[in-house]
């Protein structure tokens, strides 16, 4: 029996040999999981940069994209710094990918504690797909990209994603038309200083004054878990001064504000009632109302 033309014979090899990488590789992004895992849970922030490119890639669930295997790691160190949680990671699936060049490990990931400041529960969940790329021996995360997954508890998934597509369409899209009984109860109140703002109308007009201040606004959730009928949610806004700000005239400086805020939905589902926590005199002192503290 003639042998095969060698081009034949490396042919047939090829499908053994590629699922013995394949076996090979899946148990190596087993292990880089792991260690990833362990990272995280012990707050090794210089472990985490180091199982990054230098020049890596991270997309989150909002569309946000961090470069660099140092801001990535730094993006890490400030969640861990809030919150007092545990990851865990659940690889599914290893393939190649021809468009990447690169071997793509996908799976689940779960994060859930207490956050340090207010001590309520966090459990939320996504699903990741890192483009992995084998330097000196080691495998490093070239890019991340994350992608929301629905909470297991169908109210609270339900009341995440009314929350967050009322406040996008209201303050990036100026819908102020939301503000309705479909949206927020109709005796909803906002703590705030020197007097709370209650009902919806008395919600609408305090956005309107307040969106009014800011050109070029932009809204972004960071971060939203839910238990119960409580959410908290993470949130920066980003604009341009250009009007008056609760009697603070325009400065026509770019101001970054950032907070957190508790949120009470109702048994069916709408807004009830928020309170906010942010840093007021860095936003006065962006506005050049006050001197920052550390001028």
């Amino acid at each position: 029996m003639k042998k095969p033309p060698f081009f034949l014979a490396l042919l047939l090899s090829c499908p053994l040999l590629l699922s013995a990488q394949t076996a090979s590789n899946e148990a190596d992004m087993h292990t880089f999981a792991r260690q990833f895992m362990a990272a995280y849970n012990s707050g090794d922030h210089t472990a985490l940069e180091e199982m990054y490119t230098t020049d890596a890639i991270r997309i989150d669930t909002d569309g946000e994209t961090t470069k660099g295997a140092k801001q990535i790691a730094a993006e890490h160190a400030e969640q861990l710094r809030g919150n007092n949680v545990t990851l865990l990671i659940r690889q599914n699936s290893l393939h190649w990918s021809d468009a990447e060049h690169a071997w793509v490990a996908t799976g689940t990931y779960e994060v859930y504690g207490k956050s340090v400041v207010y001590d309520i529960d966090i459990d939320f969940a996504g699903q990741y797909s890192n483009t992995m790329l084998e330097q000196n021996g080691e495998w490093k995360i070239a890019k991340s990209v994350l992608q929301p997954l629905a909470h297991k508890d169908p109210k609270v998934a339900a009341n995440i994603k009314l929350y967050t597509e009322t406040w996008d369409a209201i303050i990036n899209e100026g819908r102020f038309e939301l503000f309705n009984e479909e949206h927020f109860m109709p005796d909803v109140i906002m703590h705030a200083e020197p007097e709370n703002v209650v009902g919806i109308e008395g919600m609408k007009g305090y956005y309107k004054s307040l969106l009014s201040a800011f050109s070029d606004g932009q809204f972004t959730v960071n971060n939203i878990f839910g238990e119960g009928d409580q959410l908290t949610k993470h949130w920066t806004f980003r604009g341009r001064h250009t009007g008056d700000f609760f009697g603070v005239p325009a400065s026509g400086n770019e101001v970054v504000m950032t907070g957190s805020t508790i949120v009470r939905m109702s048994p069916d589902g709408r807004i009830a009632e928020e309170r906010d926590f942010m840093d007021n005199l860095s936003i006065l002192s962006q506005m050049g109302l006050v001197l920052s503290p550390e001028k």
